[in-house]
């Protein structure tokens, strides 16, 4: 069975120049009550780097807010992937990126 582990996509970095290529989902909260859920997602060089490790080049924080977040939801981490890719995810630098997937 197939697991999102990451997200491709090019970012950047502000401070150095160099581009993050592999994105994790390394913290998350809920707010059940306001129907939010706010995602750190940490860039890698790239999967090996952060297979072996490495520091993280880059940081960013999501926020999706959205009716499906009540108090019986389960919000996974693979969930929260989804939503972060969605095209139409206005506030997502991740919008249309390309989740990366691996067997359990």
């Amino acid at each position: 069975m197939l697991k999102i582990i990451g997200i491709s996509h090019e970012i950047e970095d502000e401070n150095t120049g160099a581009i993050a290529d592999f994105h994790v989902i390394e913290y998350a909260s809920i707010d059940y009550k306001y129907h939010t859920a706010t995602a750190t997602v940490n860039g890698y060089v790239n999967r090996k780097a952060f297979e072996r490790g490495r520091n993280p080049l880059c940081s960013h924080t999501l926020t999706i807010q959205t009716a499906h977040i009540d108090s019986d939801a389960e919000i996974s981490r693979q969930w929260l992937y989804g939503q972060a890719v969605l095209p139409e995810a206005a506030n997502s630098v991740f919008a249309g990126a390309e989740l990366v997937t691996a067997d359990e």
